[in-house]
């Protein structure tokens, strides 16, 4: 960036993005697409555009909102249709609230004329006509809107007209014109770093497609080669910014300065397989050993797309530890090494040699640097040449010495390439540092302590340490710095200073020459093991001024050396990230101690006291954390009024802070988990300007002033966890500047009268307490906390009668946390927090039930793991004011006592019901548990995602928004559940639903989401997709799933379903009909889940009730005696029967209705002895058929007969079956089938009939109840789809069978049995695959595995002599591609 921006900015840098994009949809794949794109060329340029940048958050607007006011600078495309969308309205007026003058807004005109905003015509008067008529908007905001486009039709704005105008060469001034010199950013063609960078993106490019066109379609490894300062990490850059974005990945990591890590580390390689999970997992995990994390990247990363920069490395041993193998990335994966030494590359690299610039580029590049134009003055252009000869196309060299040459004259000119000239092309630190030699003492010094100290720190971090050590802000010098292109920024926000290893090195070189044998005589010390040599060697001296290093172990050592230290100013001895904390003891006092010093930062100070002679006047900030030092300073030193910050947390043996007057000035005292300090001094209060006062998990701590007067700018008091102190100060209220006061699990037991502030206040007041400790026996609350916002009562030991009697006094409340107390119920009185927002009840796991006394002002109540609740948002009682979203996550009693369905649809009506409500621009969530998607939503998915057509007018006048449902397992802890939705090309993640509960039930989660929050969706779009997953879960996790698009008339046939739901629960019954020769099943209502039918004589005819049945899950009529007359002739009304049972009948054939059954899953038709064939008639839905002791059957599952059935099947003693059909070629025929066709991904699959022999398809057989086979290294890979086992039993007795795997030593077992076994003198062969996705194998615990798979299988009752032979086969895709070809001999 140019002198003259980066000054101009400096207000302005601290925001995230530089543009905010508002556009309509009209314009999305036209105008803006090519101006967006052409913005994002210049690389510089950060700028927000909805679709590519809104990733996450529950609710859309705050999220766009925080954007606006994030932004520089908002380009609004003004198109005909960009009225007709309240969101860009909305939009419009918080970019015009927000950024406020044509200064920082940019107006395009695309095809309208700017009168037609200011005078309400056209188009815009014909879309704000419309949104006045439709009713859904205040008045108010609709003025708004009008107000926000005169605002921005009166601003000089650029005008796009339809057929006049040349749009491509409109936006190319426009970006490089316009917006250039909005932001002080040079055009495209003149990017510090980035000339000939499309040739070189090319050539990188083609080694990928040379790498595809081998025919691997493993992991691509390219290598970019070549010397230091070349540009090897910015093509690197560039090109994986260009790719990540993209949805061909599925997650990026950018590992920069490999060898720097790795050096400034002990465990470097550790902290970065730690990054690499967490960028593309979001993950943070726990690696001991870079051998544990080699496996996880193995374990994690083996199915997932990624692209991943590994940015200078410099060893093998990094590149093992990060990307050994292809293997260990999902199939299109690429990955990018730079490096100085190509020797470290294998055979699986394509090489790029990266090249120095060619006489054009680095002409551009340098005359950039040296003049801020393209071209050099004519009086400059001859010796401007010479510097691009004699810098032989080093891009480094190009950008320092340019810099340095920036607004010079040309005798400096003429004098600066004398001295250039003396140093060979090849010496290209020497000509770094004519730079550095032209720099003012105290850049040098700051350049110097950059280098040696804070290189790849924050740059507000740096600031205020080097702030301290030179006595003013050093911003100015930085930016100096980046001007001659001696320091760079990266990072988010451009925070992070960044220095080449170059000119690190030189800075470095620069200071170990001031002596070279000894580093005790040197200005600054880094180095860790050099430290140790001049302490060991007691060979410090006067000259060293600075010491900043990360201690690898400090037991051992003498500090004697710090004492010859006379002019020592900055002392920051810190903890390595990856060393633990070993600090030691010593009983040896240090002589002498710098008083020069400003800041001192030691953790694990090893002294219990400071030196005697130490007097720090100059001293700033003083930071010893987990210290051995036992007290400070009392009112014989004379006052140190430069200190601001004291720091002792967890200084375990500190005791005694002598007189605070000692330190008038200070700012921040934080002395968290200072367990031997007992009491405050009452000097505390002569501290005016004390801001912090940290005082948590002091827990010896008893005594504290009993005034606070004088205290006048404290606005944080912390003493949480002092459990001996039983009061606070009576005058604490008085305390105007307070805002957070914390006492959780003190031994303060009620706040002091004087909190109850007065009216002159209201602007300066409490906002957040927590505060009462356990156990509460009956309390008041304050009578006047009218400002309250925030109350933590968590895990308070709170009973019904320890409530405070009035909360009505909490007037502002609006979040109220009550997690984990023992309470069975509310007090009424909380009906009057008549603003509150958010409740938060989770683990009151005593709580009964809600409803009445709630306010109706809730937007979220959260009851997760209540397990006692079984009353809240009841479907059959009538409407209360209850319409906020509920968390109901392991309330299985609530489902027990309420319709899990009925319960969220009951609910949403409520949410519904009141349009005009403060709710109505509020998404709407429900999670309770549940495994069924209501049968209002008009449109069901069985996986996890769902799409639909949208008509022409989706989005009509009745539109109200979009309900959406699925089902998801809970089966872990930690999960992130996610709701995307797109329209045509524009994907939004519209929700997320965190589950940090274990649990073996499903969960339902039902949405709403408001038309407002869809008008960012162009209006005209046609295809709706809405997908659910779990981060990083694959997809079975989620669904079915459901949605419908609710308009007016939907509402109302909510509230019909509800209304009929309460007026009548009384339940299906079953009773004997007036005769005996007739069953009836009547209803007093019109919905059920399960019907069972009791037993009679004899069923000539059964007729199924006339009511609703769709809600029919499970039906039981085994031993009614059906006969093949008496079946139902209406079972197609069943559409929703999953579970029929009807074992023990004598019909002989299933009636053919059966196969409308779409939905059943599951056919028990045990004991029915006449049956005789089963097949064409049952459904294709059938997940088990259980057709046991069916002795007549002689035809099912014929794998001569094609069929649509891929179903388990379990056919103990069907002897009949397998004469008609060969038993090994049944069973594998219907294994054949099942992986063929397999729908229930999660869904493992058994077979049982009459059998002795395995098939020989199993590739490992035994003659044992055993078997054991040797796995692959790479045996769990991308193509493995399960296990396949068999087993060959006979018992004469009644039992249950089971089995077990185990891989190498994991103590993960399946057990799955096949139980209710009666016995039979024959044997029978059991088959069973296990998916390697399915719901009981734990594949992330075997797949990194690489020894021994053992199977066993285990009778409960008898001995493993029943088991005579099992085989067993590992299947993987190709498995499945040949079974066409195996035929049996």
């Amino acid at each position: 960036m140019s002198s003259s921006s980066s000054s101009s900015s400096s207000s302005s840098s601290l925001k995230k993005y530089d543009v905010f994009l508002s556009f309509r949809g009209d314009t999305r794949h036209t105008f803006t697409d090519h101006l967006y794109t052409n913005i994002n060329k210049k690389g510089l340029i950060y700028t927000f555009k909805d679709d590519y940048e809104l990733q996450r958050g529950e609710i859309i607007a705050p999220a766009l909102f925080k954007a606006i006011e994030d932004s520089r600078i908002a380009i609004v495309v003004l198109s005909e249709e960009y009225a007709s969308s309240t969101w860009c309205l909305k939009e419009l007026t918080k970019i015009v609230e927000c950024l406020g003058t044509s200064e920082n807004i940019l107006p395009i005109f695309y095809h309208v004329d700017p009168s037609d905003l200011r005078k309400h015509t056209g188009s815009f008067g014909k879309a704000l006509k419309e949104h006045e008529q439709s009713g859904k908007h205040d008045p108010a905001e609709i003025q708004q809107w009008k107000d926000a486009l005169e605002a921005v039709a009166n601003m000089a704005g650029s005008t796009v007209e339809e057929k006049k105008t040349h749009e491509a060469k409109f936006i190319d001034d426009f970006v490089n014109i316009t917006l250039s010199q909005k932001l002080g950013i040079p055009s495209t063609k003149t990017l510090s770093g980035l000339f000939g960078m499309e040739s070189r993106l090319k050539k990188l490019e083609s080694l990928l497609v040379k790498s595809a066109a081998s025919g691997d379609d493993d992991a691509h490894f390219i290598a970019i080669y070549g010397m230091s300062g070349i540009g090897k990490s910015t093509l690197a850059r560039t090109y994986y910014d260009g790719k990540r974005m993209s949805d061909k990945f599925n997650g990026n990591s950018f590992l920069a300065n490999v060898r720097e890590v790795c050096e400034k580390n002990e465990n470097g390689l550790v902290r970065l397989q730690k990054q690499l999970l967490q960028d593309i997992l979001g993950v943070s995990f726990e690696i001991g050993d870079v051998s544990t994390g080699v496996e996880l990247i193995k374990g994690r990363l083996r199915r997932k797309r990624v692209i991943v920069v590994l940015d200078d490395v410099d060893s093998v041993e990094q590149l093992n530890a990060l990307a050994e193998e292809d293997k260990w990335f999902g199939k299109g994966s690429i990955i990018i090494v730079t490096t100085k030494n190509q020797s470290l590359l294998s055979k699986k690299f394509q090489r790029y040699e990266a090249e120095v610039l060619n006489p054009s580029e680095a002409l551009q590049l340098f005359t950039w640097k040296a003049f801020e134009t393209a071209r050099p003055p004519n009086d400059y252009i001859e010796l401007s040449k010479q510097v691009v000869k004699d810098a032989n196309g080093h891009p480094l060299a190009l950008q320092v010495f340019g810099s340095f040459l920036r607004h010079k004259d040309m005798k400096e000119w003429e004098s600066a390439l004398e001295i250039w000239k003396r140093y060979s092309k090849e010496d290209i630190v020497k000509r770094l540092k004519i730079s550095f030699d032209a720099l003012e003492k105290l850049n040098k010094h700051i350049f110097l302590d950059i280098a040696c100290f804070f290189n790849g720190y924050d740059r507000d971090y740096v600031a205020e340490i080097l702030k301290i050590r030179y006595g003013l802000s050093p911003q100015s010098v930085i930016g100096t710095l980046i001007d001659k292109s001696l320091l760079s920024t990266q990072g988010g926000n451009h925070r992070s200073l960044r220095m080449h290893d170059l000119l690190q090195k030189m800075a470095k070189d620069i200071v170990r020459n001031e002596s070279s044998d000894e580093p005790g005589r040197q200005s600054r010390l880094w180095d860790w093991s050099e430290f140790c040599h001049v302490l060991d060697n007691n060979t410090g001296t006067e000259k060293v001024e600075a010491i900043v290093t990360f201690q690898k172990e400090s037991t051992g050592l003498s500090f004697e050396a710090i004492s010859n230290m006379k002019r020592l100013k900055l002392l920051m001895i810190l903890d390595s990230p990856e060393t633990e904390s070993d600090y030691g003891l010593t009983s040896v006092n240090l002589e002498y101690l710098s008083n020069d010093l400003r800041l001192l930062h030691w953790n694990g100070f090893p002294f219990k006291n400071f030196p005697s002679s130490f007097r720090p006047n100059e001293l700033v900030q003083l930071t010893l954390i987990q210290s051995n030092l036992e007290h400070l300073w009392n009112s014989s030193i004379k006052p140190l009024r430069n200190l601001k910050v004291i720091d002792l947390r967890y200084s375990g043996y500190f005791h005694t802070f002598g007189d605070f007057k000692a330190v008038p000035n200070l700012e921040r005292l934080i002395l968290e988990g200072c367990v031997a300090l007992s009491e405050i001094h009452p000097s505390i209060t002569s501290l005016s300007k004390l801001i912090i006062l940290n005082l948590k998990d002091c827990s010896s701590l008893e005594s504290f002033p009993e005034t606070l007067r004088g205290l006048n700018s404290l606005q944080t008091l912390n003493l949480n966890g002092c459990s001996k102190l039983s009061k606070l100060p009576e005058d604490i209220g008085d305390l105007k500047s307070l805002r957070k006061l914390g006492v959780t699990g003190s031994g303060v037991n009620y706040l002091p009268s004087s909190i109850n502030l007065n009216k002159d206040l209201e602007k300066q007041f409490i906002e957040e307490i927590q505060y009462l400790p356990p156990p509460i026996v009956q309390d008041n609350l304050p009578s006047d906390l009218r400002y309250l916002k925030k109350l933590d009562l968590s895990r308070r030991n709170l009973s019904n009668e320890a409530f405070p009697y009035e909360f009505g006094c909490l007037i502002s409340l609006e979040d109220l946390d009550l997690c984990g107390n023992p309470f069975s119920a509310l007090p009424p009185s909380i009906k009057a927090l008549s603003k509150l927002k958010k409740l938060n009840l989770e683990f009151c796991q005593r709580l009964t039930s809600l409803g009445p006394e709630l306010p109706s002002s809730l937007e979220m109540v959260n009851v997760n793991c209540c397990t006692s609740l079984e009353s809240f948002l009841d479907p059959t009682k009538p409407n209360h004011d209850m319409r906020c979203s509920a968390f109901c996550v392991v309330c299985l009693k609530l489902v027990e006592k309420q319709d899990s369905q009925m319960t969220a649809i009951a609910a949403l009506e409520r949410y519904l019901s009141q349009q005009n409500s403060h709710h109505s621009s509020q998404c709407f969530q429900i999670v309770l548990p549940g495994n069924e998607i209501p049968e209002w939503f008009t449109e069901k998915s069985s996986g996890s995602s769902i799409s639909k057509e949208l008509n022409p007018d989706w989005s009509r006048k009745e539109f109200e928004g979009l309900a959406l449902a699925v089902r998801y397992r809970s089966e872990y802890p930690r999960v992130n559940f996610l709701c995307k939705m797109r329209v045509d090309d524009r994907k939004v993640v519209m929700a997320r639903h965190y589950h940090s509960y274990v649990g073996d039930s499903d969960h339902l989660w039902l949405l709403f989401v408001p038309c407002d929050t869809l008008s960012m969706f162009d209006s005209r779009g046609r295809n709706l997709k809405i997908s659910f997953r779990a981060e990083h879960c694959d997809d079975s996790f989620c669904g079915p799933c459901g949605v419908r698009l609710v308009y007016k008339k939907d509402i109302e046939e909510l509230n019909k379903i509800t209304s009929n739901y309460r007026n009548d629960q009384q339940g299906y019954h079953v009773h004997s009909s007036r005769s005996k020769s007739e069953a009836i099943v009547s209803s007093s209502s019109t919905k059920f889940k399960k019907l069972a039918i009791s037993s009679t004589p004899k069923i000539v005819k059964a007729h199924l009730p006339s009511g609703d049945l769709r809600s029919i899950r499970e039906l039981d009529l085994s031993g009614q005696n059906l006969s093949n007359e008496a079946f139902p002739d209406d079972f197609d009304r069943l559409f929703s029967l999953e579970d029929l049972n009807l074992n023990n009948n004598p019909f002989s054939a299933l009636p053919k209705s059966i196969k409308a059954l779409s939905k059943l899953k599951k056919l028990s038709l045990e004991h029915c002895e006449r049956l005789r064939s089963l097949g064409p008639e049952l459904p294709s839905s059938l997940e088990m058929v259980s057709v046991d002791y069916c002795t007549s059957l002689e035809s099912f599952l014929d794998p001569k007969v094609p069929n649509d059935i891929h179903c388990s099947a379990f056919c103990v003693d069907c002897f009949k079956l397998v004469e008609r059909q060969d038993s090994k070629t049944t069973a594998f025929g219907a294994l054949k089938g099942y992986l063929k066709n397999r729908r229930h991904s999660s869904q493992g699959f058994n077979i049982v009939l009459p059998g002795k022999e395995i098939p020989e398809w199993f590739t490992e057989q035994s003659s044992g109840p055993s078997i054991s086979k040797k796995l692959n290294p790479d045996w769990c890979d991308n193509v493995f789809e399960g296990f396949a086992f068999a087993v060959c039993f006979g018992s004469d007795s009644p039992d249950h069978f089971s089995w077990h795997v185990r891989v190498d030593d994991k103590k993960s077992e399946m057990a799955m049995g096949l139980g209710g076994y009666k016995g039979s003198s024959s044997h029978h062969l059991w088959l069973v695959f296990v998916p390697c996705d399915g719901d009981y194998t734990p594949m992330l615990e075997w797949e990194d595995s690489r020894g021994n798979l053992e199977i066993s299988f285990h009778a409960k009752t008898s001995d493993e002599s029943c088991f005579t032979s099992c085989g067993v086969r590992l299947v993987y895709k190709k498995d499945i591609d040949r079974f066409n070809q195996f035929t049996w001999t």
